[in-house]
């Protein structure tokens, strides 16, 4: 069986690939199809997946509806085209490359946001840290130790700020275990207790200030621009915010 390389991973700026089929197959009017240069994200860990489109030949483009994981490969969804490509066929895969950005940005000030409310409250459970379909923002919801009052809210946004004009380096990193993180990052170790972890572990290194296991696309910096954070209704002893990208009242940030 060919391996599939994900170059998401890798290069997280690239849009278009040039690359190869390596596994086809469809029913009632779709096609699937899988690649050797992956390109496209699969949804997953609270991010939306890519979007974009497919070349299968000259003047032959199709979007894509759907990436899914299925069989060890991701595979992309397209309506069934008039003629069905081969295994071995050449294409190109281009993606959305402004909706893939603000996901990234978006991801990122979700680490950040996440990491002020950690240090705003005692004891933080999350329960939500979701970006929409659109990637236009993202909903972050957490249980805490006490109620939640608007200065609370001022003081996450304030701590928000300051980490996106710190401008702290962004990168993934990887550990042989969630023990292993702990014992090199120590208290930077930030852990949902949604998930379980077992062996090796692929974590997002924000310098100096929060560490999360993670499988997504980040921005390259803790500069995610302007920003806009605003409080939902929420139950008692609960924080549930808002987070959209756009220029609102940004004396702090700057031209």
């Amino acid at each position: 069986m060919t391996i599939q390389q994900h170059i998401y991973n890798q290069d997280p700026d690239q849009i278009t690939a040039n690359t190869q089929l390596i596994a086809v197959n469809g029913d009632q009017g779709t096609l699937r199809i899988a690649v050797k240069e992956n390109l496209m994200r699969a949804s997953g860990g609270g991010e939306p997946r890519d979007r974009g489109m497919v070349s299968l030949a000259a003047n032959d483009n199709w979007p894509v509806r759907d990436v899914v994981k299925m069989d060890g490969l991701t595979w992309m969804v397209l309506d069934q085209p008039s003629t069905v490509p081969q295994v071995g066929d050449p294409l190109t895969i281009r993606i959305d490359g402004d909706h893939r950005e603000r996901r990234r940005r978006l991801h990122t000030a979700v680490h950040l946001c996440l990491r002020s409310i950690y240090c705003q409250f005692a004891e933080v459970e999350v329960g939500l840290a979701e970006i929409d379909e659109s990637a236009e923002s993202a909903v972050i919801m957490a249980s805490v130790d006490r109620d939640v009052v608007d200065p609370d809210i001022w003081e996450v946004d304030r701590r928000l700020r300051s980490y996106v004009l710190d401008n702290r380096a962004v990168e993934p990193v990887k550990a042989k275990s969630v023990e292993a993180a702990e014992e090199e990052y120590g208290d930077l170790l930030r852990i949902s207790d949604r998930y379980a972890f077992k062996g090796r572990i692929r974590l997002i290194h924000i310098d100096g200030l929060d560490l999360n296991p993670c499988s997504g696309l980040h921005h390259r910096s803790s500069n995610i621009g302007p920003y806009s954070l605003r409080r939902m209704l929420a139950e008692s002893k609960q924080i549930k915010l808002r987070l959209e990208l756009r220029a609102c009242w940004t004396y702090w940030y700057g031209d």
